[in-house]
């Protein structure tokens, strides 16, 4: 901060909160990187620029964004677990399997509710591989998740029983009689999302993105949804529920709306496409019957209408008194 700060506790107040909300915002607003990244993996680039504005205005962003709390963290690492996630999954490659457990890991020691983006990470080494390999490639996930939690949170390590009571505490204190109580977990969450998030059209798409998806075996969207699936579970066997703990299943509810929707106006386009074929076929098909069908005046025929029949034979054409001949005179036939 300035260089004269040696200790924590010696901090003035002013300075240390200023510098926990700033480095939150600046988390956020990478956030909203990543998640444009994110979406474009997963739907492409329409879907990723609308992600990545959803997140950015939306105001359980923006309120999370700016408290001095360790979700922002938590959500950054968490997202650029599940790019990287996809990025592995795309491009089986060793440093990205390695850099989504990392990331998993640095998700994890910054809150521990963030265990679970070792899911995404493990399916990005498992899908795209076989055989031997594949345990190769788990192998390394794990590996680099360990070593991330180890290395971010060694005093956990120096004091693991603190650790294991704290940790007791924090879920024994969320009961029945905490003042944050709620009677549906499940239902809150989803009104959180729904109201101060992404909103509820964008929110069914995105469920209906996520069904379909998980329903053809699509596994971009297996990638996508293994964190936030498996988040809102442990979430909600807690009675207790604050907007925050909503916060990190933003990003994905972006995402998901946003692949949602570009993939409701594709469908739509192709289908007005087809209607818009289908008239045109059937008005040529109706316009050529017409024509067909239709008796053709007199007047189209010109002259050659008051003509007759051109099947008459040559002597009906002579004029009367003309002499007879294979050559009879031009003055001869009647006009």
């Amino acid at each position: 901060m300035t260089g004269e700060i040696r200790n924590v506790d010696q901090t003035p107040p002013e300075l240390f909160v200023w510098a926990g909300r700033s480095m939150n915002a600046v988390l956020g607003a990478c956030t909203v990187l990543l998640t444009g990244l994110l979406g474009r993996s997963v739907s492409g680039p329409v879907a990723g620029l609308l992600a990545a504005a959803l997140m950015a205005v939306t105001p359980l962003s923006l309120d999370t964004s700016t408290m001095m709390r360790n979700d922002v963290g938590m959500v950054f690492f968490v997202t650029a677990c599940a790019l990287a996630a996809q990025m592995a999954l795309a491009t089986p490659r060793r440093r990205s399997i390695l850099a989504a457990g990392v990331l998993a890991g640095c998700a994890t020691g910054t809150k521990y509710t963030a265990v679970f983006t070792l899911l995404p990470a493990s399916l990005a080494a498992l899908l795209p591989s076989r055989g031997r390999q594949r345990w190769v490639y788990l192998g390394l996930c794990v590996s680099g998740f360990a070593a991330a939690v180890a290395l971010t949170n060694h005093f956990v390590w120096v004091d693991f029983s603190n650790f294991v009571r704290q940790l007791s505490m924090d879920l024994g204190h969320v009961n029945k009689g905490h003042w944050a109580f709620v009677d549906n977990p499940g239902w809150a969450y989803v009104s959180v999302l729904a109201h101060d998030g992404a909103g509820w059209p964008l929110l069914v798409l995105a469920g209906g993105f996520v069904a379909v998806g998980l329903a053809t075996h699509d596994r971009r969207v297996w990638v996508l949804a293994a964190f936030p699936l498996a988040y809102m579970w442990l979430m909600t066997q807690k009675p207790a529920m604050f907007p925050r703990w909503v916060y990190p299943l933003m990003p994905f509810a972006a995402v998901a709306g946003a692949a949602g929707l570009v993939c409701l106006v594709t469908a739509a386009t192709r289908v007005r496409g087809m209607i818009v074929g289908t008239r045109l076929r059937v008005g040529h098909l109706v316009t050529c019957g017409v024509v067909v069908a239709s008796p053709w005046p007199a007047s189209w025929a010109g002259p050659w209408a008051s003509a007759g029949a051109s099947h008459l034979p040559p002597t009906h054409w002579r004029k009367p008194g003309c002499p007879s001949g294979p050559h009879p005179a031009i003055g001869c036939w009647r006009t």
